[in-house]
């Protein structure tokens, strides 16, 4: 039996992904650009936890340096404009110091363990049938790096075939929870692919998927 879950807390709209109200959307659209895709998975994170709105994400009204958001813009600026060198996940986990202290609980960043493709992926589906969700981090082919937002894994007689993303590089999902895959494993349980770069993305408005490596993987939990 195939059977897909998605984070408990979310739902959808005819207008997208959202936590809480309709109003509170999820998705967040990295530049054409720029290589804020970590931030952007971060504050997408961040959101779904309720530890930010999406009002306060997107009003630049309310960005006081005082407040937590405000001292997460301006560390921005370690990454100077547009973040063209990208980000690590040492520099996510920094990035979610600001709200380390939050009326919510202590907001915190945690490497997943694993190191196999397998056992990474049994971490991702763990942590989202406990409402918390995963940033991940993929490597692409021929070179460069990516991150999304693990929202949802979907399994095939108990082995989990794919990672349901909500990737800030292309447009927001209205019609599912998510807008890319994150193809890991073949309904045998073999990998998806053999070799290095054994899974493969696929997004809206691709027409063929993309040979990747799943890499660095953050949990963003609230207690």
């Amino acid at each position: 039996m195939r059977i897909i879950n998605v984070l408990p807390q979310i739902q959808l709209t005819e207008s997208g992904v959202f936590v809480g109200s309709e109003d509170n959307l999820i998705a967040l659209r990295q530049g054409d650009v720029d290589g804020a895709c970590g931030p952007y998975s971060l504050l997408m994170a961040l959101i779904t936890q309720e530890v930010l709105s999406r009002e306060e994400v997107t009003d630049l009204s309310q960005q006081d340096g005082r407040t937590r958001l405000g001292k997460f813009w301006n560390n921005l600026i370690v990454f100077n404009t547009m973040v063209r060198e990208g980000t690590f996940n040492h520099d996510l986990s920094w990035l979610v110091e600001t709200f380390k202290n939050h009326p919510n609980g202590k907001v915190s960043a945690k490497d997943l363990e694993s190191s196999s493709t397998r056992n990474k992926v049994s971490e991702i589906a763990a942590a989202i049938s406990n409402g918390d969700p995963v940033i991940v981090g993929l490597d692409w082919q021929g070179g460069g790096a990516h991150w999304a937002l693990a929202i949802g894994y979907e399994t095939f007689n108990d082995q989990v075939t794919k990672i349901m993303l909500i990737d800030p590089g292309f447009p927001a999902p209205n019609i599912c929870y998510w807008n890319a895959v994150l193809s890991v494993a073949k309904d045998d349980g073999e990998l998806q692919v053999a070799g290095r770069l054994s899974c493969l993305h696929w997004a809206q408005g691709e027409s063929t998927p993309t040979k990747c490596k799943l890499s660095e993987c953050l949990l963003i939990t609230v207690n």
